[in-house]
């Protein structure tokens, strides 16, 4: 298993997007709209797996193939078919079962010495023997070690060839391209946003048993979102996903207090429990699976708040009118970032909005009366 792959793999936020019932509508709703016309757009780089076996675009997801649902899980870099670079995630997918070849940047060195040493390590890739299974071979993947892989999702055109993201173009005319510093550089390594170095340590553990000491990258690769999915179904969970069905996990009512004594304690005897959640045996173990599901995603939320503080800057508002009829300021917005959308240090000027006091007590809205003004950009 990973060595460090909780929290990093196990609630990696680039799986949050197909699992999401916000995406899958929006897919559909715009599907619908055009006739059709976009058809996997958005199913191709939220889930590469599920593109690549040809599922059906508008099916729930508590019916596709669980690597499907996955999202961006490690078999869409670590299987990819070729280096494709700019493709609007438009890759295909080496199809195999856990013997089966994978790809890495620094190739098969590592696992030959492993696989060297069954004794030590007691790994087997014979399908036919008991064991603990791994792959026979890592293929040396140099695509990997640019930042053109990252073009595989992330320089996206729109059927017509309109560019709608041109991240990695940003990046190739960027002051951090021109000084070295990789995408990974940034997103993949200790501080989410910032060029920050990388861990050492094995980059497994087998059996208790340790790899070779290597440059650790950081999978986690946060970013502005936030789960609103039940936190049964995400982060994926092994445990979660072996004790109860999606389907299962959808009806326990977490804001309710299923499996804490407060509600346990008081509930009535003929209370109408789904038939899955009947046992307050059940309750409870889903109880405690969903506060460690719940922790998980507080410290997400962290990383989170770091890489939008690490992106940004905001000036203290400056409030430009102040009277019954509301309040009007003005913030400065400087992008902090070397890689994305600068070719200089410039600042944008978010101007004015206003606070319509009658909504405040109960909707706290803002009311923006000016669009946005860039000034040195």
């Amino acid at each position: 298993m990973p060595s460090k792959a909780v929290p990093g793999v196990v609630g990696v936020a680039a799986r949050v997007a197909q699992m999401s019932p916000l995406l899958m509508a929006m897919q559909n709703s715009i599907n619908l709209g055009t006739s059709n016309t976009t058809g996997d757009f958005c199913l191709r780089c939220h889930s590469p797996v599920g593109s690549d076996l040809g599922e059906p675009l508008s099916i729930s997801n508590l019916d596709r193939h669980a690597a499907s649902r996955e999202g961006i899980t490690c078999v869409i870099c670590h299987r990819m078919s070729l280096p494709y670079r700019k493709m609007s995630g438009r890759i295909g997918i080496d199809q195999g079962d856990l013997f089966d070849p994978i790809k890495g940047p620094g190739g098969n060195s590592e696992l030959a010495r492993i696989l060297s040493n069954p004794r030590e390590f007691r790994v087997v890739t014979d399908r036919e023997k008991l064991g603990r299974g791994i792959h026979v071979e890592v293929e040396p993947f140099f695509e990997m070690t640019q930042p053109s892989f990252c073009a595989s999702c992330h320089e996206v055109f729109a059927p017509n060839g309109l560019r709608i993201e041109e991240v990695f173009t940003e990046y190739k005319n960027s002051p951090a391209a021109d000084d070295g510093t990789s995408c990974n550089d940034c997103h993949m390594s200790n501080v989410q946003g910032i060029p920050s170095g990388y861990q050492e340590g094995p980059a497994a553990v087998i059996g208790g048993k340790q790899s070779a000491p290597r440059m650790l990258t950081n999978h986690y690769f946060a970013g502005p979102d936030y789960s609103v999915i039940h936190p049964g179904i995400f982060p994926i969970n092994k445990r979660a996903s072996e004790f109860k069905s999606l389907a299962d996990w959808l009806e326990f009512d977490v804001d309710s207090g299923w499996g804490t004594d407060l509600f346990e304690d008081s509930c009535p005897e003929d209370f109408p429990f789904p038939d899955s959640w009947v046992a307050i045996d059940d309750r409870y173990e889903g109880r405690e699976i969903i506060d460690a599901q719940l922790e998980l995603l507080e410290w997400a939320k962290g990383q989170r708040r770091t890489v939008l503080e690490n992106g940004f800057a905001l000036s203290e508002p400056r409030i430009t009118r102040s009277d019954g009829g509301g309040i009007e300021f003005e913030i400065d917005v400087k992008n902090l970032t070397r890689g994305q959308r600068i070719h200089h240090p410039h600042r944008c000027h978010l101007a004015p909005f206003t606070v319509d006091l009658r909504y405040l007590p109960q909707r706290h809205q803002l009311r923006r009366s000016l669009s946005w003004r860039r000034e040195n950009c």
